[in-house]
């Protein structure tokens, strides 16, 4: 945890105790922050608003110990030359707070309900039990290894091969081609790009995919299932084996550590994922099944193949773009 002001460390330790009782405040680790986040925003906000530098700014991130902030421009090469000179010192109000640049694309204003090309993780797909759930949810972003089609992997037991897909609001996604019972999922040949869905409404916010890792037991993950749309505190027993319309599937299971639903019926092809930044994640697997389940839909566990096996089985990789 990053303060500005570390003497005052035990008193907010002593206020997450009392606000958070379960809580284990032995694991808080108080570092120094070089500035709020409150500071951060309001200057990434204004030179977001600065109609008259001579590049775009996109978006922008924030380093969690409040000493940078990283501006997605389209043009990288001339932001860092202007941001370089003295005209561009002159535009960072804290000299405490170092501006970086990336490339970046505009913002895209869509949904997590109704997403379009390219197509992301988390996206709600098809109409489900009533008209505000969705039956599956898309799960990884990928691109051939071997002749660069893209794909958007989902569950394997929501579509046949041949089904054309379509988002929950009725925005055509594309035809599963092939299927991978193994492991428990579906390929649909549409554009992708590395990023997922995120977010507790229908209108969501994205964050990007910097990887994918499988998880062992005792880590902890977040299921993004549209219908569940956010759950974290999912913490891995370990590796385990089911059926999935008569193929076992060997992946992990998670149970919910306050004890929650830790998935829902529709987040099925969803991402599982382990939030390792503030504004990216790593994908883990796609959600296959259940376990504890109440009515045959909500279910304090869920079971996972792993995203690596996946794009294994199918000689795909994460689409970096």
């Amino acid at each position: 945890m990053y303060l500005t002001d570390t003497s005052q460390a035990d008193a907010f330790v002593a206020q997450v105790r009392k606000t958070y009782p379960k809580a284990d405040t032995k694991l808080i680790v108080v570092k120094q922050g070089r500035n709020s986040e409150a500071s951060m925003v309001r200057e990434a906000s204004r030179l977001l608003d600065d109609k008259t530098l001579p590049f775009q700014v996109y978006s922008a991130s924030f380093a969690g110990d409040g000493g940078s902030i990283t501006l997605a421009v389209n043009d990288p090469g001339n932001a860092s030359n202007y941001l370089a000179s003295a005209k561009g010192r002159d535009r960072t109000v804290s000299p405490t707070l170092d501006v970086r640049v990336e490339k970046g694309e505009a913002a895209k204003p869509l949904s997590r309900e109704n997403d379009s090309a390219p197509f992301y993780a988390g996206s709600a797909l098809g109409v489900g039990s009533s008209p505000e759930r969705a039956s599956c949810t898309s799960g990884i972003p990928t691109i051939s290894t071997w002749d660069n089609r893209q794909w958007l992997v989902t569950a394997g037991h929501c579509y046949n091969v041949g089904a054309q897909v379509y988002t929950h609001g009725g925005t055509y996604v594309g035809q599963v081609k092939a299927k991978d019972p193994n492991v428990d999922a579906a390929f649909i040949e549409a554009e992708t790009s590395d990023y997922t869905w995120d977010g507790y409404d229908t209108s969501g916010y994205i964050r990007g995919l910097n990887g994918a890792r499988s998880t062992v037991a005792g880590d902890w993950v977040c299921n993004l299932g549209y219908n569940t749309r956010v759950m974290c505190n999912i913490r891995v027993a370990g590796s385990n084996i089911w059926p999935v319309n008569g193929t076992n599937i060997v992946g992990s299971v998670g149970g919910q550590w306050d004890d929650d639903i830790a998935a829902t019926a529709g987040d099925s092809g969803g991402p599982i994922i382990t939030i390792n930044d503030t504004d990216t994640r790593r994908i883990n697997g796609t959600v296959s099944t259940g376990f504890r389940c109440v009515n045959d839909r909500d279910c304090e566990s869920v079971g996972w193949p792993s995203a690596v096996a996946i794009m294994n089985a199918f000689s795909v990789r994460l689409h970096h773009r």
